[in-house]
This record gives structure tokens, sequence and C-alpha cells, in this order.
């Protein structure tokens, strides 16, 4: 196995995409009720449902460390990597209900990351069976 730049940009974008959710995560998971209670008040005046708002913030502080260890590891990457892309989706659809413009535009260089890592993911051998990735339909 050579090791190429490609090969060594992809991985380094996954474990720096990696450690930053891991931040996220381990900066919320000591206290998920707090955060998932200002997300909900953050979208109290939105046509959001309370119970929806609340669901999410309580998952995310688990989710977000989840799949920084996947991609920090290479372990099951285009899972974690498709259900970040679907987080980052869903909280720049709240972003965008909020009006917080400023927000939104960071979130959106976290879709671009999603894109960039997923779509080059048959060039990251640097994780493990980093065999060609197998079509979603089989």
């Amino acid at each position: 196995m050579k090791l190429t730049n490609r090969s060594l940009a992809q991985a380094l974008l996954r474990w720096t995409l990696g450690f930053n959710l891991l931040g996220h995560g381990l900066n919320r998971i000591g206290h998920p009720r707090q955060f998932a209670e200002g997300m909900a008040n953050d979208f109290a005046h939105t046509f959001l449902p309370r119970p929806l708002v609340l669901a999410f913030g309580f998952v995310l502080p688990f989710l977000e460390p989840l799949i920084g260890t996947f991609l920090v590891t290479g372990f099951l990457a285009r899972w974690a990597l498709s259900v970040g892309a679907l987080s980052i989706l869903a909280l720049s659809f709240g972003t965008a209900l909020l009006g917080r413009w400023d927000v939104l535009t960071q979130q959106l260089v976290y879709a671009v990351v999603y894109f960039l890592l997923l779509s080059g993911l048959e060039h990251d051998t640097l994780r493990p069976s980093s065999s060609p990735v197998p079509p979603l339909h089989q």
C-alpha cells in the first residue's frame, strides 16, 4: 500500500473532524438535560414540537462523540460520515428557522467537509479495511 497525498489528506481531514466532534460531545455529555432544555427553549417560537427538539437535544451529546470516535479510528467511517451529514442537515434546518445566519455558515462548512470525506472515502487507505467502498444498493 502506497501512501498517496490524497490518502494522507483524507485521513487528516477525517481525524480533524473526528476530534472536533469528540470535543463537541465531551463538552455536552456531562449535562445533556441542560443542553436539551436550552435547545428546546431556543426553538420555542418555531413550529417544531418541543418534544422533538428535546429528543434531538438529548441524543446529540451522545451521537457526536460516537461519530467522532468512529471517524478517528476509521471504523464504520461510511456510516459515521452519513449519520454526521444527516445530523448537520438537521442542525442546519433548525439554524435557518432561527435565522442565525452566522452559525448556518459554519454548519455549511461542516456539510462541505462531510461531502469531501464521503466522496473521497475510497482514497482513505489509512482506515481499517480500506478496500473499495461497496455501493449502498447491492
